[in-house]
């Protein structure tokens, strides 16, 4: 009895999982109408073509604060032999470049959209999130064939993971960083 229990845990949780990597919420979205012009289209076209040039990944993507393009970014990878070009970092990237780290800090984010040509890669992910950029239009979401084989990609990784024994290496960096206080390490 605690068998079968366990097991239909398992198979609820697996359908679980498997419904939210292949419907995330922005497939349901669409893009605001006051994207959907020519000008948009026209550069992300434009920075699209720029990447095949130099036979990177065609991708491209534009931000967009208080409904004006600021940046715009398209995997520069190969032309620049540099892993972490993707569209979506270079736009931010170059955004900053213009404004400042600490002018970006300060911004109202939710006037800040990205527009990407392709679903963000875990890293650019990440550099979305990091950088507080939450709305985002994606104009191709990935095949659930794809987002299941990079799920199943990642959960591979994060298994052959290995951690310390709490080493006190990094914060005794982040105590020594001007930037953060004691109480500001005492949560990590």
């Amino acid at each position: 009895m605690v068998k079968n229990a366990i097991i239909i845990f398992l198979l609820i949780g697996l359908l679980c999982v498997t419904a939210i990597l292949l419907f995330p919420i922005w497939h349901n979205r669409s893009a605001p109408a006051s994207f959907e012009n020519g000008t948009i289209k026209q550069t992300l076209l434009k920075l699209g073509d720029s990447a095949l040039q130099t036979e990177d990944v065609p991708i491209a993507a534009l931000l967009i604060y208080k409904n004006k393009i600021v940046s715009g970014g398209y995997n520069s990878v190969i032309r620049n032999r540099n892993i972490a070009e993707h569209a979506e970092i270079n736009a931010i990237n170059g955004f900053v470049k213009q404004i400042g780290i600490d002018s970006f800090r300060h911004l109202d984010k939710d006037q800040l959209r990205l527009i990407t040509t392709w679903e963000p890669c875990y890293m650019c992910l990440g550099a979305l999130m990091e950088s507080n950029i939450s709305h985002i239009i994606v104009l191709r979401p990935k095949s659930w064939k794809l987002r299941w084989r990079q799920q199943w990609k990642r959960f591979l990784f994060e298994k052959q993971m290995q951690f310390g024994e709490n080493d006190t290496l990094q914060l005794n960096l982040f105590r020594r960083h001007p930037g953060f206080s004691k109480q500001d390490t005492s949560a990590i």
